[in-house]
């Protein structure tokens, strides 16, 4: 049975603040890039200061990028062999160690998915269905949550191949249909957060490790999606429209005591969590053009 709680409602003299100015209510943001380019995805490396992102390139591929903080110089991650084919590398997912990357190789109307163990040369590269994006990993890197088919949340065993699917029902669905996305996992390891349609609109749940005990957090008229637990995994940012406008949002673990983070014209996606857990890092949408800017985190 799915348990419910609604966050807690917004105090009305702060939303007008914000209308007023037109500012988020943590204050101005800190612009990190400049060049303008598509980028989405961005994650902080563990126990270094840089940032690993996607960014679109000439073609309207994109590559991984990183950047080391604080001089923000950016470069290739992956950018020889193979990754620099015809195809897009995006969404990009860290183990806590460091040890363990994923990422989905897009072609066209396929992606695989490309699990790589850093520390021990091994590699994993899933062929079974002809579209599997989003991937999620535990901080020991020997989990790995994904999407399959656009609308199916499936937990894998690394190098044991043993697959679970959450919602069986959605096997036969087909791209597109309502379903599961958008997959992280805490950095504790005990829980999983996505987006999923599975009782009206696009709505964010939480589910244990092993896929039981799930419970649904927001209850919005819009899409709430990309959502992400703090490095202390007690809160989640995540985008939602339910103001008309893609904002970042910040809530704690269990829905309640929600803050906007964000609030421009434009929009405001791909919350990242500065290991810090004071800072969030959005793609944010500024007269066309798309640059990292970092966040402050409005206090609890």
């Amino acid at each position: 049975m799915t348990c419910y709680k609604r966050p807690a409602a917004a105090i009305p003299w702060l939303l007008l603040a914000v209308l007023l100015n037109g500012a988020a209510w943590a204050g101005e943001p800190v612009q990190l890039t400049n060049d303008g380019a598509f980028k989405r995805d961005p994650v902080f490396w563990p126990g270094k200061n840089e940032l690993i992102f996607c960014q679109a390139q000439n073609g309207g591929l994109m590559r991984t990028m990183r950047m080391a903080l604080p001089d923000r110089k950016v470069e290739m991650f992956l950018a020889s062999g193979e990754e620099a084919g015809g195809r897009s590398d995006r969404e990009m997912a860290v183990s806590g160690d460091g040890r363990v990357i994923a990422y989905a190789s897009v072609v066209n109307e396929t992606s695989k998915m490309r699990v790589k163990d850093l520390a021990n040369n091994k590699s994993i590269e899933f062929k079974r269905d002809p579209y599997v994006n989003r991937p999620t990993l535990s901080p020991k890197g020997d989990r790995l949550a994904f999407v399959k088919r656009g609308t199916q949340l499936v937990l894998l065993d690394l190098w044991k191949d043993d697959l679970k699917d959450i919602n069986d029902e959605a096997k036969d669905q087909p791209f597109g249909s309502a379903g599961d996305m958008y997959p992280n996992y805490s950095p504790d390891g005990k829980r999983i957060v996505f987006t999923s349609r599975r009782d009206s609109d696009y709505e964010i749940y939480v589910i244990n490790a092993d896929g039981t005990g799930e419970t649904r957090l927001t209850n919005s008229r819009g899409m709430d999606i990309n959502a992400r637990f703090s490095p202390d995994s007690r809160q989640i940012a995540f985008t939602s429209n339910r103001d008309g406008n893609y904002e970042v949002y910040v809530m704690n673990a269990d829905g309640q005591n929600l803050r906007r983070v964000t609030s421009h014209p434009e929009r405001d996606d791909f919350p990242c969590w500065h290991p810090d857990g004071k800072h969030l890092v959005v793609v944010s949408e500024r007269q066309g053009k798309f640059d990292l800017y970092q966040y402050d985190v409005p206090d609890r």
